[in-house]
């Protein structure tokens, strides 16, 4: 059977479908004359707008493509998908707010029980680096809390009218929160309109070791919308977002973007020294290549040349780039089976723990799959 596909080396200069290169340009807060010009050009061109407008909300950039046609040639674009992209938008947008609304809620009231809570993704990234908390699609809120403060938070959500998505028993509770194949604990607003995940890890321990108390003397003050709450400096959260992404496979376009704007965002002023060596101490160092190095060729990231060179002579991750590139942006068809995610996700990593954790689990898939067999 056939698991992963395994592009050529020459597979990344194949020409995109239209509506594929014209997202690409639309993804991204600020656009030049010559991207404005592409765009001009690529929508009087022969395109499947529905399909277009699928694929652009099926990767979380709804906004941004939204945003760049209106801005740049709306008179070119059908009455119809104008109108059915400016509806998006502006249901996106009203979310966006009840997002944030109950954002700020919960981190005045973290606050108050002496618990340090921070944002991840979200509302505040979006604010941050794109300028705007209806520039980004979210699906849930995610707030970064102290393992010993996970189920106090509980609690107080519980009070603000929340339940735990998978209700448990506290002894399948206390086993939860002890798993390695567990990060988050997801919570329900009463009317379904919220969902919130408590994370005491950034992803399960098989795919990375990144847990607060990595990140926790980094922490900065900074306030959002008048809220004052703890963060980390971009220079911190850029290795984390590719983590993130690469615990993915980079499958949605809206991850690179969020590294390439920030990228865009810091510019030269970027500490390239200090996202090098926390990658180092958080091992994710592949992880971080592979995002920077797909971010500069999808979304023209800047990236400075001598960083470039360093990212590029690891081969392994190129092959990855060049394999990663061609799910994203051909569609090529992928395994979705657990033994397609677990070769790349021991490709991607940087150790043997993290492998050897991945396999188990795998192993562990395997097991509970001939189980649920022999009970059928």
């Amino acid at each position: 059977m056939k698991l992963f596909f395994k592009p050529s080396m020459n597979a990344v200069n194949r020409p995109l479908r239209l509506e594929h290169e014209l997202l690409v340009y639309c993804s991204r807060v600020q656009l030049d004359a010559t991207q404005q010009e592409k765009i001009v050009s690529l929508v009087q061109q022969d395109l499947d707008w529905p399909y277009l407008v699928q694929l652009a909300y099926r990767h979380g950039v709804m906004p941004l493509l939204y945003r760049s046609l209106n801005q740049t040639c709306p008179s070119l674009v059908p009455t119809e998908t104008l109108q059915s992209l400016r509806h998006l938008f502006s249901t996106n947008a009203q979310r966006s707010l009840l997002f944030t609304a109950e954002l700020l809620k919960f981190l005045k009231l973290f606050a108050d029980h002496q618990m340090a809570a921070v944002p991840y993704k979200g509302p505040v990234l979006a604010d941050t680096v794109y300028g705007d908390v209806a520039f980004r699609q979210y699906c849930d809120l995610d707030i970064v809390l102290q393992e010993q403060d996970i189920l106090p938070a509980k609690q107080l959500l519980i009070e603000q009218g929340y339940f735990p998505k998978d209700p448990m028993t506290e002894a399948e509770e206390i086993a939860f929160l002890q798993s390695n194949d567990e990060h988050n604990y997801t919570f329900i607003r009463a009317d379904r309109s919220v969902a919130l995940e408590l994370h005491w890890r950034i992803t399960p321990r098989c795919t990375s070791i990144i847990e607060p108390r990595h990140f926790w003397e980094h922490l900065e003050p900074s306030t959002f919308k008048g809220v004052p709450f703890v963060n980390l400096s971009l220079e911190d959260w850029l290795p984390i977002l590719c983590v993130h992404g690469s615990r993915h496979r980079w499958e949605r376009l809206t991850w690179l973007c969020d590294v390439a704007e920030i990228l865009r965002l810091r510019g030269a002023a970027l500490d390239w020294d200090g996202v090098m060596g926390r990658s180092q101490v958080l091992i994710c160092r592949k992880m971080l290549f592979l995002g920077v190095l797909l971010a500069h060729k999808i979304l023209d990231a800047p990236v400075p040349p001598e960083v470039l060179r360093v990212m590029q002579s690891d081969a392994a991750v190129m092959v990855l780039m060049r394999q990663t590139y061609e799910q994203l942006m051909y569609e090529t068809r992928v395994s979705d089976q657990f033994l397609g995610k677990t070769v790349y996700q021991m490709r991607v990593s940087d150790r043997i723990q993290e492998k050897a954790l991945y396999l188990q689990s795998f192993l562990g898939w395997l097991v509970k799959g001939d189980r649920l067999e022999l009970m059928e």
